[in-house]
């Protein structure tokens, strides 16, 4: 049966093994959180892979998904590292926030690309914003679509993508993807297939992601839309310039003082 992939224990699985180990953007928002000074919000942070570091380095951090499967892996990793912070269910577009209760929102690695049209980033921007003190600062990255291979010829081929060996259960898992696209609403789903081999036999297992990418002048309206100022994005997490060749927008605005 197909699930919703976040939603989905063979994706997170999956996504904890290969997604989940993106170390890059750590480093950048870890100094923006040092310089914060207060409570920082991990909007989208999944299992933890930004929001722990955050914690272990002392800094005040809670954080929402919208997944139940990755919340429950992150709690179980607080639990193994003695960490606690408080973590909740929910959607971006749909989160209520505490006013004026952070200096710093992050959301990173794609998870505003998983929005499906302008209505749901403007309310989550705007929630966002409303949840910052007044001076406060929001940062995250999105895909580059000037870069961006789904936009291909060849994005709706099928193509191998990576094969797993799992030691203890002595199985091997094949992942094949392909892409559906709509180039006028900029919006497709990602689909992977898990074909499962071992001594229990075989067995294939798909998943879907749905996803909305936006190019770098329609994100700076949109920020604007939601209240934020001082917009500013680079093409990578050194303060590299943003070319076509950039793999990702890295973005940076304010909630006015």
């Amino acid at each position: 049966m197909d699930e919703t992939g976040f939603l989905d224990p063979v994706f997170a699985a999956y996504y904890e093994q290969s997604d989940n180990t993106r170390l890059t953007d750590i480093p950048y928002y870890l100094r923006m959180a040092k310089e914060a000074h207060a409570v920082v919000l991990d909007a989208g942070c999944g299992s933890g892979r930004i929001l722990i570091p955050l914690l272990e380095a002392g800094i005040p951090a809670e954080g929402f998904d919208y997944s139940p499967v990755m919340l429950e892996n992150l709690t179980g990793k607080l639990e193994a590292k003695g960490l606690t912070a408080r973590i909740w269910q929910d959607r971006l577009e749909d989160v209520a926030i505490e006013e004026n209760r952070y200096s710093l929102i992050l959301c990173g690695f794609n998870t505003f690309m998983h929005l499906p049209d302008h209505a749901s980033q403007i309310s989550a921007l705007r929630r966002m914003h409303s949840g910052m003190k007044p001076g406060g600062t929001l940062a995250l990255d999105i895909t580059n679509p000037s870069n961006f291979d789904v936009l291909s010829r060849n994005a709706q081929n099928r193509t191998f993508e990576a094969t797993l060996y799992d030691g203890p259960s002595d199985t091997q898992t094949t992942i094949w993807r392909w892409f559906e696209r709509d180039l006028i609403s900029q919006t497709g789903v990602y689909h992977r297939e898990y074909g499962t081999s071992g001594k229990s036999g075989k067995s294939t297992h798909t998943t879907q992601v749905e996803f909305r990418w936006t190019y770098p002048e329609e994100m700076k309206l949109l920020l604007e839309m939601a209240g934020f100022t001082d917009a500013r994005v680079n093409g990578d997490f050194n303060g590299e310039a943003l070319t076509e060749e950039s793999e990702m927008q890295v973005w940076v605005a304010r909630k006015p003082a």
